[in-house]
């Protein structure tokens, strides 16, 4: 036997490395399942976060699908009323109700009819426009255009509406830069939908302003209005697609909706931005920036890159 060193001893050691192997993959064992169970912990997570998005994208599509049924409600009702004064009066000037003709109310359905005509026209248009530009088909055709000739065109367009309902219509070009690189019938487009927006809403006797200068963000156009303030809440209703602040089929002002939406997507396809504040007691503004760059000198035959 050896000296000092005896069965017990020998024991001894033999069960302290088999506690410590054990311990260990007691360890590993606990670490491993520990791992698990965060994984698991972790997946729960993530599943709860998918399903989160995915009802918060059905919901969406939900109220997506919700205002496209209310536009098409809407348009619908506005499609059927030139339709019905183009077909009515049409009747009535064919099959010469009034006598044969000659008869001054002739002259004048046709100019309901064409009128009507040219409303149903435009519905057509904001619509299809829309479309263009949600599915990527619609280009600029880009050209140098002079400012002041584009908005005063478009006052005028808009004029007789506003003396229809004695509201004061401005133009203030003192600051206006005198070109800009854009497409200028979308440009018109813009301005116009802008314009007749606030002639509409705005009460007999009020007043809708115009402007356009240059600051350090680029060429902002302002259509100002004296109309009832819109709520905080109902200013990305405006903004939006297929969205009316007037929701009734009877609301007191016509319209298919989409006016401001199609104003900011052009704006936007130019590079620009398109904004609203609403002010209790004071009015609406409509403001839009098309960017620095696109302003360009008069003699200048640089294109916009």
């Amino acid at each position: 036997m050896i000296p000092g060193f005896c069965i017990g001893s020998v024991s001894a050691f033999v069960i302290s490395f088999l506690i410590i192997r054990n311990r260990n993959q007691l360890l590993v064992r606990l670490a491993a399942e520990q791992k698990i169970a965060a994984d698991l912990k972790l997946g729960i997570v993530q599943r709860k976060q998918a399903e989160a998005e995915l009802r918060a994208t059905k919901q969406v599509a939900e109220l997506a699908n919700g205002s496209k049924s209310k536009f098409l409600a809407n348009v619908s009702h506005e499609l059927r009323t030139p339709l019905n004064a183009i077909i009515g009066f049409s009747d009535t000037v064919c099959n010469e109700a009034l006598g044969p003709p000659g008869n001054a109310c002739y002259l004048e359905y046709m100019h309901d009819i064409s009128h009507a005509g040219s409303h149903l026209l435009h519905l057509i248009n904001d619509i299809l426009d829309l479309s263009k530009i949600e599915t990527g088909k619609s280009v600029l055709r880009e050209e140098v255009v002079r400012l002041s000739y584009v908005i005063d065109s478009c006052a005028r367009i808009v004029k007789h509406r506003a003396e229809a309902k004695s509201i004061d219509l401005n133009v203030d070009l003192e600051a206006v830069p005198r070109t800009l690189f854009a497409d200028e019938q979308k440009l018109k487009q813009i301005l116009i939908n802008l314009i007749t927006n606030s002639v509409k809403f705005t009460p007999a006797g009020g007043e809708v302003l115009i402007r356009c200068r240059q600051d350090r963000a680029g060429c902002l156009f302002e259509v100002a209005d004296t109309r009832i303030s819109i709520a905080p809440q109902e200013v990305e209703n405006a903004l939006s697609s297929f969205e009316q602040l007037d929701r009734a089929l009877n609301r007191k002002f016509g319209g298919n909706g989409l006016g401001l939406s199609l104003s900011k997507s052009l704006t936007e396809m130019h590079g620009g931005t398109l904004s609203l504040c609403s002010e209790v007691g004071v009015g609406t503004t409509v403001s839009v920036c098309f960017p620095l760059e696109r302003i360009v000198d008069e003699t200048s035959s640089e294109s916009y890159g």
